[in-house]
């Protein structure tokens, strides 16, 4: 296995790694608050109800990071939108919490089911939703929050140190670039690419009404390609600037950046000032 490659196991292998034991701690605590609560006050279910429910709620907890890590990939928070961004919250943590309910109820009526003893509660279905909405929505902003700021460092790439060689000039920087493909790899020119877009561990590269892969992040790819030419307009967007045909606000008060092959994309508030006075040169 190659150094980069080493590198990407050992990412993936930490993103899948951190949730089980995140959620892990923070449930186990929270469980022996509840063991402690019920010695102190003599009130509460018994072991196994307490620790089947902590345990169910847990469980349903980490199947949901896979929804809300597709969530916050199909509706990207983006500070310059607002109220797109307001609502897609507002939407995910109401389909998080009756998605983490479901499981709950599913789970602890198998585990009761196969410890002989029947499921069940004293409120309805709605009232116990609306209770555990209330903590679920902390949750769903946590997940979120977490998910956010990796992806941020993740996207901007790893800081350069003292040693570290200088990001490639515009004399300098590669003209070419080797991309993934479903039949192997194809280089193609800098002047060919549209635009870059930071997608987990590795960049989609757009080019010639076509999306290719390259196992780099985008802050590597950015310092390599020529400064002149390709400019961020986002934490997860590089755009060529001999692409861009037009640069429209949306109704939202946000801003968003046309290219020649008809795609658009996001202009970040933060990126506004340097992409616009590189665009007039």
């Amino acid at each position: 296995m190659t150094a980069d490659g080493y590198d990407t196991w050992k990412s993936r292998l930490l993103e899948i790694a951190f949730w089980p034991v995140a959620i892990g701690f923070f449930w186990t605590l929270d469980t022996f608050t509840k063991l402690q609560d019920r010695a102190r006050t003599g009130v509460g279910p018994d072991d196994f109800r307490l620790i089947t429910e902590q345990a169910t709620s847990a469980a349903a907890a980490l199947g949901m990071v896979l929804f809300v890590s597709w969530w916050t990939r199909r509706f990207e928070l983006d500070l310059g939108r607002p109220l797109r961004s307001g609502v897609a919250l507002i939407a995910g943590s109401v389909l998080f919490a009756a998605g983490h309910y479901a499981l709950i109820v599913l789970f602890r009526i198998l585990v009761f089911y196969f410890a002989g003893r029947q499921y069940g509660h004293a409120q309805s279905h709605l009232e116990n939703l609306l209770f555990e909405f209330q903590k679920d929505i902390k949750i769903f902003l946590s997940m979120v929050a977490i998910m956010g700021v990796y992806r941020h460092f993740r996207a901007a790439g790893p800081a350069a140190s003292v040693g570290d060689p200088e990001p490639a000039s515009a004399d300098t920087a590669m003209s070419k670039l080797l991309v993934q493909t479903g039949r192997g790899e194809r280089v193609l020119d800098a002047a060919q690419i549209d635009y870059l877009q930071a997608a987990r561990n590795y960049v989609s590269v757009h080019a010639d009404g076509q999306e290719f892969v390259v196992r780099e992040t985008l802050g590597n790819l950015e310092n390599s390609l020529p400064d002149s030419r390709f400019v961020r307009t986002h934490r997860s967007y590089v755009v060529n600037i001999d692409r861009v045909t037009e640069i429209r606000p949306t109704d939202s008060g946000a801003w968003r950046v046309l290219l020649s092959s008809g795609a658009d994309v996001p202009l970040s508030r933060s990126y506004r000032g340097p992409f616009k006075e590189l665009i007039r040169g």
